[in-house]
């Protein structure tokens, strides 16, 4: 059985100014039963194609997940000139849990249940928690030559614990060849884009939030 939501909400503050907020859920469980009776296929009377005991295994799968996302969004434009800007954060929690069960009947096929003969117990968890934050900037002059810049930090359970956080910085130049006068010749091509970036990577061990991990 899965279940899927997602809840969002946005607000218009001011002209070119919008806030949103977004929930999203999911979850997940899952219940496998095997039931093998005894058989005894070897007509040679041996014991290689045969089982003298029913097997029994239960597994149980349990997942949840949590996204919570707020941004805030402003454009602007200026003649020419072309201005967005993003603030997001976000946050994200996942819980899985697994449980597997086994056991044998020495006597009946008529039980397909568990019990203490041969038993075996075994499970699993893990929780995944992350934190993120992201700020960038876009601007186009005519729709022709493009910048675009930002910054994401996150916080993750799973970096190590002398590196619980990482900043990634990027930096993109385009220009959008399609624009340009001397390209009016050329009608049936509407877009055309060159673009270059440059993304690196910072790993920190930031005391600016603490964040659960397991």
């Amino acid at each position: 059985m899965t279940i899927l939501g997602n809840i969002y909400g946005e607000l218009d503050i001011v002209k070119g100014l919008k806030f949103r907020t977004n929930i999203g859920l999911e979850g997940q469980s899952q219940r496998q039963e095997d039931f093998s009776p005894t058989f005894n296929d070897d007509n040679l009377g041996g014991a290689t194609h045969q089982a003298t005991f029913a097997t029994i295994t239960k597994n149980q799968s349990n997942y949840s997940g949590l996204i919570f996302t707020n941004s805030l969004n402003y454009g602007l434009t200026l003649d020419k000139h072309n201005f967005e800007a993003l603030a997001l954060t976000e946050y994200s929690d996942v819980h899985s849990e697994l449980v597997n069960a086994s056991s044998q009947n020495n006597i009946t096929n008529e039980i397909e249940e568990l019990s203490s003969s041969a038993a075996a117990l075994s499970s699993q968890s893990f929780d995944y928690y992350r934190i993120s934050y992201l700020g960038r900037l876009n601007y186009n002059y005519d729709g022709k030559y493009l910048f675009s810049a930002s910054i994401r930090t996150d916080a993750s359970s799973r970096f190590g614990a002398n590196n619980r956080w990482g900043t990634f910085p990027s930096v993109s130049l385009g220009w959008n060849i399609a624009k340009e006068a001397f390209m009016s010749s050329v009608p049936s091509i509407s877009n055309l884009k060159l673009r270059a970036s440059w993304v690196w990577q910072v790993m920190t061990r930031s005391p600016i939030m603490p964040i659960p991990h397991h």
